[in-house]
């Protein structure tokens, strides 16, 4: 269905998947198989941890400051990306 709306749209189809989206392809299912059994996520950098997540839409920085995700998810409209621009961008190194 999606190469029909293309060739009707006169579009150039993209390659299925690219080493990019396969990265994070691979992250997406990786939540998902251990979305029952994990609580929380930590975010790298070099192996030191800058952010941890966790399933009650809290994030945790380094220096224990708590962000308040699924508040601001709900101020933002429910946006992702503006909830994402507003409180994980500004604390990760």
């Amino acid at each position: 269905m999606a190469r029909r709306l293309e060739a009707a749209a006169h579009l150039t189809p993209s390659p299925v998947t690219t080493p990019r989206s396969l990265a994070y392809r691979i992250l997406a299912q990786v939540l998902a198989a251990r979305v029952a059994d994990t609580h929380a996520w930590a975010l790298t950098r070099d192996g030191v941890p800058v952010l941890v997540v966790d399933v009650h839409g809290s994030a945790y920085t380094r220096t224990g400051r708590v962000l308040d995700l699924w508040g601001t998810f709900r101020a933002t409209g429910r946006h992702l990306h503006r909830t994402v621009a507003a409180r994980v961008v500004p604390v990760i190194p």
